[in-house]
């Protein structure tokens, strides 16, 4: 990491600590089976990211979920064929400002959001998802651990095996775990 961007994080992160303290949010536990609508952020840099991701909002339409996801390319175009659709948006480095905030229509419409649920498909600690999910005004967080986040309501552990198919395999496994009725 060059010096230049260790500066411009460190601004960054003021900012976004400073936003973080002021944001409010209506926090509430939900399982899948409880949640309408559901959010996910991830980095869509890598196709194969893309492609687990889309098969992963499959399956949540499948269940019946209102689902939006909001992919990040950290390079000024993707590396491949790109589709938005209603529920796939994305935003590139081009509306990332020089503290490596992200900005742009997309991004203010994702954080407005009142998700039931925001999934943090996050792998790389990438400062611009961090910030997005963050503010966020979903009800209830999930991510991995270690990224240094306490921005999470449900941390996932994966340090044994640190892909994003595990990833979703966990989240998959947790969501459909807790807050359960005892007795179910």
């Amino acid at each position: 990491m060059s010096f230049l961007r260790d500066i411009k994080l460190l601004f960054g992160n003021l900012v976004y600590r400073n936003r973080l303290a002021k944001s409010k949010r209506t926090r509430k536990v939900y399982n899948f089976d409880q949640a309408h609508s559901i959010g996910i952020i991830y980095d869509a840099t890598d196709k194969d990211n893309y492609e687990k991701v889309k098969a992963f909002v499959q399956y949540l339409k499948d269940q019946k979920k209102q689902v939006r996801s909001l992919g990040y390319f950290s390079t000024r175009y993707p590396g491949y064929i790109f589709h938005p659709k209603l529920e796939f948006s994305s935003f590139s480095v081009k509306n990332v400002n020089f503290f490596l905030i992200p900005g742009g229509i997309e991004v203010r419409n994702f954080m407005n959001e009142e998700f039931n649920i925001l999934i943090d498909l996050n792998m790389n600690n990438s400062f611009p998802l961090q910030y997005i999910c963050g503010l966020s005004k979903a009800n209830f967080k999930v991510g991995i651990t270690g990224n240094g986040h306490d921005i999470y309501d449900m941390m996932i552990h994966i340090e044994k095996k640190k892909t994003l198919e595990n990833l979703l395999d966990q989240v998959k496994k947790y969501l459909n775990m807790i807050n359960k009725p005892v007795g179910v």
